[in-house]
């Protein structure tokens, strides 16, 4: 993001839809479109400026979502415990994590992400006994990571060496050190995040992430109903309110604007909102 975060950040927002019910994983296409899930309500949804929102795929809890290599859709189902496949049409084309994952049941998917060789890592989004799970293009699982407090959103870095997930009941990121996507893994705590003055869990729960070019990693700090933004050696660089209360998920539009999707409470009303950011130096 082009944000020069010394300055005061300034931010416009822009209500792309709104439903029932509340939204959760987006994903931005090249075509300006926007994916999104609104967990559920059942539905995996596609909005353009020129024509709105339109239903996908319908069905289960769906949660996180990302696209691999080749083009198809992998779905969080929370309900069905579940890694479901969708081609590009959104046609189902198979389950690839079902009730169980490298030998481990597998209780609440709640995010993934894809990496260049064509596997993904997920999160099993559990209290005190959560896991990260790795499976290849080759169907090979592991466990990347466990006993992690309410493991929610994950991003990747650049260089796919680290991977950064949050762990929401502990209100922190955690940064997995990787050998490679077969190799061992090791965690640590990346950074604290900012904690709410009322000292309920509830109140913080960090939940999904994003990356920019710099290597800065937005937080969607469910209820704080922000953004929070921290840099590559964990430092806090801005808190960054997003105007939903229960602020679930963070995709960047480069160089100045994104998309957070939440809603009011659960199971909804819910809505996807864009913000473009200005600092100071910039105003007229």
């Amino acid at each position: 993001m082009a944000i020069d975060f010394t300055q005061q950040i300034s931010v416009r927002r822009e209500v792309l839809f709104e439903g029932a019910f509340y939204t959760e994983g987006p994903v931005c296409d090249d075509q300006g479109g926007i994916y999104f899930t609104d967990l559920m309500g059942g539905t995996l949804w596609y909005w353009r400026r020129e024509s709105g929102a339109s239903r996908c795929v319908e069905g289960g809890w769906p949660n996180g979502q990302a696209r691999d290599s080749m083009g198809n859709w992998l779905v969080c189902d929370s309900k069905t415990r579940q890694l479901r496949r969708y081609d590009a049409k959104g046609n189902f084309t198979g389950n690839v994590v079902d009730g169980h994952c490298a030998g481990r049941p597998v209780t609440t998917p709640n995010d993934v992400i894809t990496d260049s060789g064509g596997g993904f890592y997920f999160t099993d989004s559990v209290r005190h006994r959560g896991y990260v799970f790795y499976r290849s293009n080759t169907g090979t699982e592991r466990v990347v990571a466990e006993g992690l407090d309410y493991p929610n959103g994950l991003v990747l870095s650049a260089d796919e060496r680290h991977l950064f997930v949050a762990e929401s009941y502990a209100n922190r990121l955690v940064r997995i050190q990787l050998d490679g996507p077969d190799g061992a893994a090791d965690w640590d705590v990346f950074c604290e995040l900012p904690y709410h003055a009322s000292g309920h869990p509830q109140a913080n729960l960090p939940d999904g992430l994003a990356i920019d070019s710099a290597g800065n990693v937005w937080v969607a700090h469910y209820g704080m109903g922000a953004l929070q933004v921290v840099d590559k050696q964990g430092r806090l660089l801005a808190s960054i309110p997003t105007g939903i209360p229960l602020t679930s998920n963070v995709c960047l539009l480069e160089p100045d604007s994104l998309i957070v999707t939440g809603g009011d409470a659960e199971p909804g009303p819910g809505r996807v909102v864009k913000l473009t950011l200005t600092t100071n130096e910039h105003d007229e």
